[in-house]
């Protein structure tokens, strides 16, 4: 609630990956499905589970080909990282395909980089994967950090944008909600 508070219209992910943190996956769902918007875990079975209490779920980590199906079925949003999760995805045609694209801005982990994203954009052009969002995730709670990233994720979902037009945009992890309302942005 007070989150909510924080974010007015913003919408609210409840990030609930490895056991909710360890606090119980399923106790803590059920606690939050009336005050977020979003889950978001890890992989498949995390979904599952989610998924009783509030349908729209974001898969953080990329899948295989058999998890990818069971989420596709399922309706899950599953996260576009690289060429290769894309490959995957493509091996679904006849499927609707949800999905937000990953932005690397300076974690260096999972996403695009800004000059990836003319290449994946032209393979979309003939795919019947859903873009309904796009994303990235705070490395550090510097603000000098924080503006830098949010800079090169706004370049990146500008991009995205001009092509998929009005689609969900979220970069503030806990840390960015407090830091700043201009992290909040379509989801936090």
């Amino acid at each position: 609630h007070y989150f909510n508070s924080i974010l007015g219209n913003t919408k609210l992910c409840a990030v609930v990956k490895c056991d909710a943190y360890g606090h119980g996956l399923e106790h803590v769902a059920s606690c939050l499905c009336d005050i977020v918007d979003y889950f978001a875990v890890n992989d498949v079975s995390e979904a599952q589970i989610v998924s009783k209490y509030r349908k729209d779920v974001l898969i953080l980590l990329p899948q295989d080909s058999r998890n990818a199906k069971i989420a596709i079925q399922n309706g899950f949003i599953l996260t576009l990282d690289s060429f290769d999760t894309l490959q995957i995805l493509s091996n679904f045609p006849d499927s609707v395909v949800r999905v937000h694209i990953k932005i690397d801005s300076g974690m260096s982990r999972l996403g695009f980089r800004l000059e990836d994203l003319p290449r994946l954009l032209s393979l979309l052009d003939d795919k019947k994967i859903i873009i309904e969002g796009i994303f990235s995730h705070f490395y550090s709670e510097n603000q000098i950090f924080c503006q830098e990233q949010l800079n090169y994720f706004e370049k990146c979902s500008k991009i995205v944008s001009r092509k998929f037009g009005n689609i969900t945009k979220h970069i503030a992890n806990t840390s960015g909600v407090m830091l700043s309302s201009k992290y909040h942005l379509d989801m936090a």
